[in-house]
């Protein structure tokens, strides 16, 4: 269980693109409306920070791939007072906070029953026969198709329905390239700042790749990559060279079908990307790859144990 903190006005979506703007948009609209809102997207497109953006309050989380864990604390943490927001009467415990229960594709049907029921009547009854109300704002957010989830019976259509109601749908990296200098300038200044770095600018070979990187992580990647580079740097322009080999991927060397050359990138990289690429496209057969790369079946073989692809 996560508490976000009371404040966090130095927190804001970075952006100006058309869908970015849009977004912005729609989580003005909600701020002073109390329904459960549904956030759905890939991971690191900023579904927290959204859902803090919208309560202007502190917010408690649940990670529903912790579920119970998190449950029971919360109703701990109720049950003998401690929260500011608490409010007794007789045996019932009344909680105000804003709960978020993020990534739903992990509730298994009994916790997929409590979270209906607090959304269907604003309450739970607790293994001691304790009544708690829930006044609070709902958030909730996925990672995953939910409606495939349903068809597949693995969620509650009736929850589905309940928690649909408003749903907000983030932006992948890939969406909005036209932000990244607004995002790279951002990071760059906050983590130089926060770790008292004289880092001045970017090498143009540095830009090109955060250019032409696919970008799977989406902002948090960016991020995390951008402040892990800082932390270490002690020059002042930041280089392709200070790039962790993790970041070099599939979708960052190839593109539509096409070869995209990123200045710094090994060409053991690119060789083992390519028969990658060439072994998904065969399904896996060997014989057909070796033949679509002009290579003996004897020379793949041998590459394959040299990239662990085997």
């Amino acid at each position: 269980m996560k508490s976000f903190p009371e404040s966090f006005d130095d927190e804001v979506l970075i952006g100006a693109s058309s869908p970015m703007l849009a977004l912005k948009a729609k989580i003005s609209n909600l701020s002073e409306l109390n329904v459960p809102v549904y956030i759905q997207g890939e991971s690191g497109t900023g579904k927290d920070l959204i859902v803090r953006l919208i309560a202007g309050k502190a917010v408690l989380q649940i990670d529903c791939a912790n579920f119970f864990s998190d449950w029971n604390l919360i109703i701990e943490k109720y049950s003998n007072r401690i929260a500011k927001t608490l409010h007794i009467k007789g045996e019932n415990i009344k909680v105000t906070a804003p709960l978020y229960f993020d990534k739903l594709e992990f509730l298994d049907m009994e916790a997929q029953a409590i979270l209906l029921r607090i959304l269907d009547n604003q309450e739970f009854i607790t293994t001691k026969k304790q009544k708690v109300d829930f006044s609070s704002r709902i958030f909730l957010s996925s990672n995953k198709n939910l409606p495939q989830m349903v068809k597949d019976g693995l969620f509650r259509k009736d929850l589905f329905q309940k928690i649909n109601l408003i749903c907000l749908n983030t932006i992948s990296l890939r969406e909005i390239k036209s932000d990244l200098p607004l995002l790279v300038n951002h990071f760059v200044t906050e983590f130089k700042n926060k770790y008292k770095k004289n880092i001045q600018r970017l090498s143009e070979k540095l830009i090109q790749f955060i250019l032409q990187y696919d970008w799977p992580g989406n902002v948090a990647q960016l991020r995390s990559m951008l402040e892990g580079m800082i932390i270490l740097s002690s020059e002042k322009v930041l280089d392709i060279s200070q790039v962790p080999r993790d970041f070099i991927s599939v979708s960052s060397i190839t593109s539509g079908g096409k070869l995209n050359i990123i200045p710094g990138i090994s060409m053991v990289e690119y060789e083992k990307e390519i028969i990658k690429e060439n072994l998904k496209s065969t399904a896996g057969n060997r014989d057909k790859c070796a033949k679509l790369l002009g290579i003996s079946e004897r020379t793949l073989y041998r590459k394959l144990k040299e990239f662990n692809l085997d």
